[in-house]
This record gives C-alpha cells, structure tokens and sequence, in this order.
C-alpha cells in the first residue's frame, strides 16, 4: 500500500540563515540513511556559481521535529552536498572562479574573516561588494515535512535518489532506537576488524550486526531475523539487556582476533578452495561463539576450526548456492551448532529442549540485495586477509568429520582463556 505523508511547507531560506541554522545544529545533515558521498571542490565551486548567477539549484528537503531536548530539528532528506558546499564556502574551504566578461577569470573565498577559518591565509582574494550581496542575498528553495514515519522518510529520500533506491541495509539505519544506537557504536568499536570480512559499502556492516545482534537475542532454533522482524527489532524501544551487550562485545572480540590472525583461514576457505565469508556464516558462527561457556578456555586455533567446520558443513547442507540468508540455511546451521556442543561436552547433556513450533515459513529468507551480494564476492579478491597469508592451514584441506555426539571433556586441552573483554593473550 502507497504510504500517504501530510503535505508539506515551502519557504525560500537565504544561504547565510543556511550556515548559521548548519553552525548552531539546528540543521542535522547526518540522518542515518545519507550515503558517505562527498562532493569533489569542482563540484562545491559550481554550486556556488549556480547561486551567485542566479541559475537553478534543486530544492532542499527536510523532515522537521523535535530532538531529545525538544528542540525543533530540520533533519536533511535531501540536499546534504549543497549545504556542506554552502558551509565549506563561507568557511572560505575552497573558492569560487568568476569568469569576468572579457574572458579572464579569478578566484574568490567569501569573506576576510579569521574566525571562519582557522586556516586562515593572507594572499587570498575575497569576493567583490556586488559578488558579496548576489550570494548573501541568493534564497535557496526548502521544501519542510512534518510528521513523517521513519518509514515515510526513508521512502521519501529513496524517491528522490534518481533511481538509486535505498538497500535494504540503508533502510535499516533509519530507525531511531536504542537497539539502532548500540548497532552503531559496534559498528564505531568493530569496523576495522570486519571490514576484513565484507566490503564496507552502503551499510552493510552495520545489517550484519543487526542481524547478530537479533540472533544473539532470540537463540532460537526457528530464524528470528526475517525481514519483518529485523525491522520490528530496531523500532522497539526496549533498551538492549547489559547480558546482550556482553555477549556482543565477546563475540566480536573472537571474530576480530581470528580475522586478525594471520594463520587462520577459515574465514577466506573452506575444503582449501577459496570462498568469501557469507553473512549467514557470520551469523551463525558468532550465534556458536556466545553459547560456548568461557569456562571451558576455547582458544582462537579452537575456534577457527569450529568456523571452518561450520562453513563446510553449511556449503554440503544447504542446496542454494551460495547459502543465503533465511530459515532453511539458518535450521541447518543452528542445527550442527547444537550437535557440536553435545560433540564437545560443552554444555551439560539434558539443557536441551524441543523446538517450539515456528512462525517463520521454512522457505523464508532475508532479502539480501543482489548488487551487495556480487559486490562483497568480487571484494574477496583483493581483501587483506588474503594478503597476509601464504598458504592454507591443514585444517582446511580436509572435509569436516561427523559430529557424534559426546558429553565427555577430559580431552579438551587447556588453552590460553580470553581475559575480561574478550581479549585473548598473546603468544
């Protein structure tokens, strides 16, 4: 069904009230879903020619409400690059070249003033009194939305991207919950480290992390994060428990650390052919990771094996290929997770318990989007992991051997234990 917004207001806002809206944040131009594109200069300095010529710059689009502290907040739909290019300009950040009637030409910062720039120059030319009042005078078009859904701005932004529809990934950035804002500091805390696993573009670590986040959350045996969930999941406004938060922090530090650890393949092979990491592996193995009581001192070699294992048996179970995201491949892995900690004797034999029935058509999956899907595959060729290391280890040439379940652990060998934080010593 077609979402239906209010109508909105539309008012002509010179460029000056612009920058000092910008300057006393009363213009938010970081909305969640804005991609990291950056105008090059040549681009800035031709906006800027559009304004002072009086040529036709696209109007700015806003949705309008109130912050935490209940202060009225225009967030930016559209029209992020023109008010960075507005600011960077007063700020005197790059110049703008007036071509003068007989053909020669000159560059112009806006105004000598020191306290717009702490780069401040002597040299420079500053725009002319008539150049001067063309700009500050120049109104640019704000278009202003009041009550908008989450969901309405996204779709909103979406429409006016000229045919560059939001990701699925994107859309998630959306939401304004405390779920999404612990996202986001994972995402701050950890994107160094996963980056080696996926390709950072168009948010698609930070999905990645929702996704942990929601399975860690459930540990159930049915596939929590359709796509109606996920979304349901970052608009409650239920705080994440201090127990989530943990678990996260400690999955994430044995995820990084294997990734980091340049004898360790598992993440880039599985049987010695080379296969980039899927986020249903990602998921899943971290799912493994936090029911792994830390008392049983699993160490990073440990765990490797585990992922490898894992993904081999994921690659020979599950019929799609690559295995995508949804419940069979999800059952399948959740599955071997239970019978390898039976395997182990990692858990005492009778925590076990029946499936509750599912809500979740077995034939569901998350809508993955195909252009991130081929750009995270044509990623694993130039990715770091690979540069690091040589050769495969030996755990990776051999197919994984069948889980018999076992509760005996007098055969586990004592390995280095992750100190508080999920940090392991170094050899």
């Amino acid at each position: 069904m077609t979402t239906v917004v209010d109508r909105p207001n539309g008012k002509q806002v010179p460029a000056p009230k612009l920058f000092d809206m910008v300057n006393r944040k009363l213009i938010d131009l970081d909305t969640p879903y804005q991609r990291e594109v950056v105008w090059q200069t040549r681009k800035m300095a031709a906006l800027i020619d559009s304004i002072i010529n009086n040529f036709y710059v696209p109007p700015l689009i806003f949705a309008v409400r109130k912050n935490r502290e209940n202060r009225v907040i225009r967030y930016c739909i559209d029209g992020k690059q023109r008010l960075s290019s507005i600011v960077g300009f007063m700020n005197n950040e790059f110049p703008y070249t007036h071509v003068n009637p007989d053909g020669t030409s000159q560059d112009y910062y806006y105004a000598e003033s020191t306290d717009r720039n702490k780069r401040h120059r002597t040299g420079r030319v500053y725009l002319p009194p008539d150049l001067r009042r063309r700009f500050d005078e120049a109104e640019l078009y704000a278009v202003e939305y009041s009550n908008l859904s989450p969901e309405a701005e996204i779709e909103i932004f979406s429409r006016v991207q000229l045919g560059v529809p939001l990701t699925n990934a994107e859309k998630l950035k959306a939401y304004m919950s405390p779920t999404k804002d612990l996202g986001e500091e994972l995402y701050t805390i950890y994107r160094k480290d996963l980056s080696l696993l996926f390709a950072d573009i168009r948010s698609r670590l930070f999905q990645h992390i929702v996704f942990l986040m929601l399975i860690l959350k459930a540990d159930s045996p049915t596939f929590p994060a359709s796509r109606r969930k996920v979304e349901a999941y970052l608009q409650d406004q239920t705080p994440p428990t201090e127990d989530l938060k943990k678990k996260m922090r400690y999955v994430l530090d044995i995820i990084g650390e294997i990734a980091r650890s340049t004898h360790c393949w598992c993440y880039t092979h599985v049987n010695g052919q080379q296969r980039p990491f899927l986020s249903l592996e990602f998921v899943c193995f971290g799912l493994y990771i936090s029911k792994v009581p830390r008392r049983f001192n699993r160490s990073i070699e440990d765990f490797s094996k585990d992922c490898h294992e894992l993904r081999a048996h994921i690659l020979h179970q599950v019929h799609s290929k690559p295995p995508r995201m949804g419940a069979p491949a999800y059952q399948i892995a959740y599955q071997w997770i239970e019978n390898k900690l039976d395997t182990l004797g990692l858990r005492p034999a009778d925590v076990r318990t029946p499936a509750e029935p599912s809500l979740t058509p077995d034939t569901e999956e998350y809508e993955e989007d195909d252009d991130l899907l081929e750009s995270t595959l044509a990623h694993i060729n130039t990715n770091s992991l690979l540069h690091k290391r040589k050769r495969p280890a030996l755990c990776m040439e051999t197919s994984p051997a069948p889980i018999i379940p076992n509760t005996s652990n007098h055969h586990i060998s004592k390995r280095p234990v992750a100190r508080r934080g999920g940090k392991f010593p170094r050899r």
